[in-house]
């Protein structure tokens, strides 16, 4: 039979058409494979289906996936099959058979999934770092910060890693840089984990730069908004030109991850070259609220807001907040080192409390 032909055929296997979209392909893959799977399935047929079903769904999704998926069954399309059917072929039907000598869990979604083995190799190789950190490394840390009592507490965090040093042990042999290196890449180009290192990007850039650049928070957010609508409104604007789908992950991806990402690339850059840095020392007063009683005593708790002396840098709360457990006095004094930013905004580089004089 003619690659064409095998092509044809694992398109009607999963009972779609050419041109259809991964999401919608992998759907039909789903609801074929519970139907057909050996464990519920009574065709006497059903192991051997079920291993041509995954095989569709693997190539199909490469196919899918690829850079020109619609050139239909030309040459393109021919190559990619011969090349999977040499190299990937075998290991699918593999990877099937290994599943299948488990129970049945319903968990279909998983077999021959590439994003699942992507996961699963990053977390042999986590495994085995953590099982070298705990076994070569820890007892050295304890042992030198603690003394005596470090050994103790070695073997008991041993003890608990345990079940991680055994993974670790068994999967000695799936150790491989170059497949830890692809999956690493695999799972930065999925939509998830690029919208949630992005989210996290922007979130620490927000919390250690923006709350430090001379811009009124009022204004810092605006700049977010426009920024995500705009975005919005090009995906939109596109999607409309294509004639093609807008899914909520692109609203979600563009206004909540990439957009807002263009305003913390710019803080980052005006914050890094910064220069001409300025020593600026004022008295401040810390804000208190909710009265407490302890011991008989009347308390007032800090919030860790401070007020400066002339009300100076009233509209910047960013770098008159502390947040992370620093004891603030009722007064004192406190002594900025303030910089002027690449982008003409000044930044705090650096704070120092002390007693009013």
């Amino acid at each position: 039979m003619s690659s064409g032909k095998q092509i044809e055929r694992l398109y009607a296997l999963l009972g779609v058409e050419p041109g259809v979209s991964s999401e919608e392909l992998k759907k039909a893959f789903r609801r074929k494979a519970k139907e057909m799977h050996p464990d519920r399935s009574k065709d006497p047929d059903a192991h051997e289906k079920f291993l041509a079903l995954n095989e569709a769904y693997d190539f199909l999704s490469k196919l899918v996936s690829s850079e020109n998926p619609s050139e239909g069954s030309g040459e393109h399309v021919e190559d990619l099959y011969k090349t999977w059917e040499q190299k990937e072929r075998q290991r699918v039907r593999q990877n099937v058979k290994d599943h299948l000598k488990k129970k049945y869990s319903g968990n279909i979604r998983y077999i021959n999934d590439p994003i699942y083995e992507a996961l699963e190799i990053v977390f042999v190789h986590f495994t085995f770092l953590l099982a070298l950190f705990s076994v070569l490394i820890l007892p050295v840390i304890l042992i030198y910060t603690f003394g005596s009592t470090g050994i103790m507490m070695s073997v008991f965090a041993n003890v608990f890693l345990l079940l991680f040093t055994m993974s670790a042990a068994r999967n000695l042999h799936r150790l491989n840089l170059k497949v830890f290196g692809r999956s690493i890449a695999l799972l930065l180009n999925t939509k998830p984990v690029r919208t949630g290192l992005l989210l996290l990007f922007n979130a620490v850039i927000f919390f250690s730069i923006g709350v430090n650049t001379l811009i009124d928070l009022t204004h810092l957010f605006i700049g977010y908004t426009i920024t995500s609508l705009v975005a919005v409104f090009i995906v939109l604007l596109k999607k409309q030109r294509t004639n093609s789908k807008v899914t909520s992950y692109d609203v979600y991806f563009w206004s909540l991850s990439a957009a807002p990402s263009v305003i913390s690339i710019l803080l980052t850059v005006n914050y890094v070259f910064s220069s001409s840095p300025v020593s600026e020392t004022y008295t401040y007063s810390a804000h208190t609220r909710n009265s407490y009683v302890e011991g008989g005593m009347s308390h007032k708790r800090k919030s860790g807001l401070i007020e400066l002396e002339n009300s100076t840098y009233s509209s910047y709360a960013g770098i008159r907040l502390f947040i992370n457990g620093i004891d603030l006095s009722d007064q004192g004094t406190i002594t900025y080192t303030i910089e002027r930013g690449l982008l003409g905004y000044k930044v705090a580089t650096g704070f120092k409390l002390g007693p009013i004089l």
